[in-house]
């Protein structure tokens, strides 16, 4: 497991010497030289605004099996096979035709909180109640029968009739069953039956930083130093440990609960780096989208660090940094300044902070890892108060009064 950044950070807050010039420019991680390999481009029929990436990856490569599994082919010089099925996951190796039944995934192992059973099924999961829904599938609340612990249950209805590879399904499956992090959302279980996918997901009671935002409006800045450490902690895993771009940060795919912990989740859009090292696909939400993002040009980790400005500055404004109408017009190019007005009422090194992310140059903007060690992240390490203590104080109250009225608006509306 890898050790969080911040903990080798010194605590001295005397920050006011430390120049700009600390953060180093952006280099492609260390030693890491990416490879441009540009793939052919199509407008997907479905999203004018979106492009499909039509390159062929075998990790991608998948199958319904005759008994009902659903199996994705891992690895391919291994023989490696990975299968879901009604009784959960089983490793296939198909050299030595042997496999390993799992009850859980390698990531649910490390939580020391949950309590596993010998052997689990989707039957033992009841539904609670519906936490959403979208295009993609449903989430829900659940909890297991016997060992009555609470989890998220993401559902996703795969369409055997299109020929493509339901590649935001196995592109989140396989960015969370092994991970390693505590602030990236946990993957518990995953079921496939009658051509539907199933993901045990750790529940974040609080829900999403968008959440907390429609809530409560502006932030307080040392609240989001609070979220801002962990985030960065969960991007520098992702980029380093694991070679991944998560491409669709924004406040509704960061969650929260009410212990203070803050996960990056919905890995959907992510792009893992194999044989291919730089991404050129239109896929995400534009309004946290990256300059070269919104141009469909080469992007890799520092597009996630544009994203996480943007959504740190939303979080001070209470609203978006850009208007979303305008997000398309937004034509920045290579030595433009991103204009900040709106964040003058803020401190110095949160400004800079913001400024460093939203670089238009991509190759200017800092690593996560480098963020870790920024003034801002610096000025307020051992501020007050904890998140745990501002969540349960000036958020939930809040949520559960906005939770009663709706409530009781329906009651009148019956």
């Amino acid at each position: 497991m890898s050790t969080p950044i911040l903990s080798h950070i010194p605590t001295s807050q005397n920050t006011t010497t430390t120049p700009t010039a600390t953060i180093r420019k952006k280099r492609r991680l260390d030693g890491f030289k990416p490879k441009l390999k540009l793939v052919k481009m199509e407008p997907d029929t479905t999203d004018g605004n979106k492009v499909k990436d039509k390159s062929v990856d075998e990790t991608y490569v998948h199958k319904i099996s005759e008994s009902g599994n659903f199996v994705i082919a891992t690895d391919s010089a291994s023989g490696q096979h990975i299968k879901v099925g009604d009784t959960g996951i089983q490793i296939e190796n198909t050299t030595s035709s042997s496999f390993v039944v799992m009850t859980q995934t390698p990531s649910a192992a490390l939580d020391p909180n949950f309590a596993p059973l010998q052997r689990t099924t989707l039957e033992d999961f009841k539904v609670i109640k519906r936490l959403g829904c979208g295009a993609q599938g449903s989430v829900d609340k659940v909890k297991n029968v016997h060992t009555k612990q609470i989890f998220a249950r993401k559902t996703f209805k795969i369409d055997s009739s299109i020929n493509a590879s339901p590649k935001m399904l196995i592109t989140e499956f396989r960015s969370l069953y092994s991970c390693e992090c505590k602030n990236i959302i946990r993957l518990y279980h995953a079921f496939h039956k009658e051509g539907t996918m199933y993901m045990v997901l750790e529940l974040m009671n609080c829900g999403s930083l968008e959440d907390v935002i429609k809530t409560k409006g502006r932030i307080p800045e040392q609240v989001i130093h609070k979220m801002c450490v962990q985030m960065l902690n969960g991007l520098h895993y992702l980029h380093t440990d694991m070679k991944i771009v998560h491409r669709d940060l924004k406040p509704a795919n960061i969650l929260v609960n009410d212990k203070g912990i803050v996960k990056l989740a919905d890995f959907g859009m992510a792009g893992h780096y194999g044989k291919r090292d730089i991404f050129t696909t239109y896929q995400g939400s534009a309004l946290y989208m990256s300059p070269e993002r919104l141009k469909s040009e080469p992007h890799t980790y520092n597009s996630d660090v544009w994203s996480l400005g943007v959504t740190l500055a939303e979080a001070a404004l209470g609203r978006p940094l850009f208007p979303p109408s305008e997000v398309h017009f937004l034509n920045f190019k290579k030595g433009d300044r991103v204009p900040l007005k709106e964040l003058e009422g803020f401190s110095a090194e949160f400004q800079q902070f913001i400024a460093l992310c939203l670089q238009v140059n991509a190759d200017d903007r800092p690593s996560a890892k480098e963020l870790l060690h920024s003034p801002f992240i610096l000025k307020y390490y051992l501020s007050k108060p904890s998140l745990q203590k501002w969540l349960r104080k000036e958020y939930v109250p809040h949520k559960k009064k906005e939770k009663l009225q709706k409530k009781e608006v329906s009651r009148r509306l019956r």
